[in-house]
């Protein structure tokens, strides 16, 4: 594969939601297996085997509409010892955990602890700020939308020669972006930076006196009941998914990699805790559901069918459904997560090869399968 230097590293940017022709529509339908299973599930399972023959070793999906719920994995987790994929197992989601840190940092807002407006040059102190791009100016709102022109750690500097086996930490990560211009004058232009959530934990930390760790479980996972979430866990027994390809070699097995770690990236779920977190921000009677109206409340347009809130992604179809959530990837692994409140539906998509044409195809077909519940909720 050949080596492409972008901001998208530790995260996805979706060519969302580029509908299939209708004709193909009617032939997934047509081909839909088993007989027995709901259109929506046997659309689902098709989907499962297309993004199999394009090359994905396995694929974990939930779906949940209010009429029914679909949880299911298809092919390998371990190609190597034919370990099957299961929908037990933890998903490194990669950058939807930026939704974990983002509703963190909401809650200590609420408590009066941060202060959106505030600097960043207000909590932290002058040598964890040193060199730091536009260390003065950058505002809490700037590090949470992208806006803050802080310069990605993702370079071809850390991609070639960063051990990958050795974890992210802020510590680590601003070490790398010292000294390095600014994108752009703070809140002037949109530009993801996966650095700024490595702030954001420093400032969290920083305001409680207590570790980013600690209040992610107490502030956000304990409310939401979230059993099988985990911050910066690796290599237990049910982190049994094996990633495959990076951006030079195709089919690298990404396991050992600790790259899913650290306030930008590291949070692990089961498909089905990650679904409770998403209805907790999003759905009307979510438990989280007051830190996630303070996410939306403000966005920024980050491309044509993408607009970033205070750490939640709104990607839109051509339909015209808005996905409310997250995508992430990290080498060997790619997650694509959210709410679309006009049909009350929730989408968890995840696969263990680092190609985003395969995300695509799942995503868009499982708005595909979606749209006539669109249809009939209008």
């Amino acid at each position: 594969m050949p080596f492409r230097v972008v901001p998208l590293f530790n995260r996805i940017a979706i060519s969302v939601f580029l509908y299939l022709p209708l004709s193909l529509v009617f032939s997934l339908q047509a081909m839909a297996q088993p007989p027995t299973a709901s259109m929506l599930e046997s659309l689902l399972i098709t989907s499962m085997e297309r993004a199999m023959e394009e090359g994905t070793p396995g694929a974990i999906i939930m779906v949940q509409t209010p009429s029914e719920t679909h949880l299911l994995a298809r092919g390998l987790a371990d190609r190597s010892s034919d370990l099957a994929m299961s929908t037990d197992y933890l998903l490194r989601m990669g950058s939807v955990s930026k939704l974990y840190t983002a509703a963190l940092i909401m809650d200590l807002i609420q408590d009066s602890l941060i202060d959106l407006n505030a600097t960043m040059a207000s909590y932290l102190n002058e040598q964890q700020l040193h060199r730091i791009a536009n260390a003065d100016t950058v505002t809490v709102r700037h590090l949470l939308n992208h806006t803050s022109g802080i310069p990605d750690y993702y370079n071809w500097q850390s991609v070639l020669f960063w051990d990958w086996e050795e974890a992210l930490t802020p510590t680590r990560v601003l070490a790398h972006i010292r000294g390095k211009s600014p994108s752009h004058e703070a809140g002037a232009a949109y530009e993801y930076s996966n650095s700024n959530y490595h702030l954001l934990a420093l400032i969290a930390e920083a305001v409680t006196g207590d570790s980013f760790e600690q209040h992610q479980q107490v502030r956000v996972l304990d409310p939401a009941g979230l059993d099988d979430t985990a911050y910066n866990s690796l290599h237990t027994a049910n982190d049994q998914i094996h990633g495959y390809g990076t951006e030079f070699w195709q089919w690298s097995d990404t396991y050992k990699l600790l790259e899913n770690t650290g306030p930008d990236g590291g949070m692990v779920a089961t498909a089905a805790d990650l679904t409770l977190f998403i209805n907790a921000l999003f759905k009307a009677d979510g438990a989280l559901k007051h830190l996630g109206d303070a996410m939306l409340a403000d966005t920024v347009r980050a491309s044509q069918r993408q607009e970033d809130g205070l750490g939640v992604e709104l990607l839109q179809s051509r339909s015209g459904l808005t996905l409310v959530g997250h995508t992430g990837s990290v080498w060997g692994y790619m997650t694509a997560a959210g709410y679309i409140p006009s049909i009350d539906s929730t989408v968890v998509i995840y696969i263990n090869k680092y190609d985003v044409d395969i995300l695509n195809l799942l995503l868009r077909d499982v708005m595909i399968a979606l749209a006539p519940t669109a249809e009939q909720s209008l």
